[in-house]
């Protein structure tokens, strides 16, 4: 039995299903590996790699700035965001990618990054 996901966690997967319909192929990707297993944690850290994709095609700036955009309103819109966003999804991200990414980072989101208190973040 699926332990029970806090309600910011299933609106933060909604929101991103909703503002990202590019994601949803590798969500539907992930629903079918993990069925009921399948953990908000697990769908950002598919999030960070799509994200660091993205920052190899240049061509898809407008995706990459909305996909960013669903980050900064998942962790300015609860702790348990801003959790969900450090655990799952900047610790996924390399501290180069991090670096990369940091100037298109809404406020909150890069607050959160230099919380960690490590270069770029996180460590690689």
């Amino acid at each position: 039995m699926r332990p029970t996901a806090p309600v910011a966690d299933d609106a933060a997967v909604a929101l991103l299903r909703q503002q990202v319909p590019e994601f949803e192929d590798l969500y539907r990707d992930l629903l079918d590996i993990y069925d009921e297993d399948l953990t908000a944690a697990i769908v950002f850290m598919e999030l960070a790699d799509f994200v660091a994709d993205l920052m190899i095609h240049h061509e898809h700036e407008e995706l990459l700035e909305r996909t960013l955009e669903v980050v900064e309103r998942v962790v300015a819109g609860s702790s348990s965001g801003g959790q969900l966003v450090r655990e799952s999804f900047l610790a996924e991200l390399s501290v180069l990618t991090t670096e990369r990414l940091r100037p298109m980072l809404g406020p909150a989101t890069v607050e959160l990054l230099d919380s960690t208190g490590a270069p770029g973040g996180f460590t690689p």
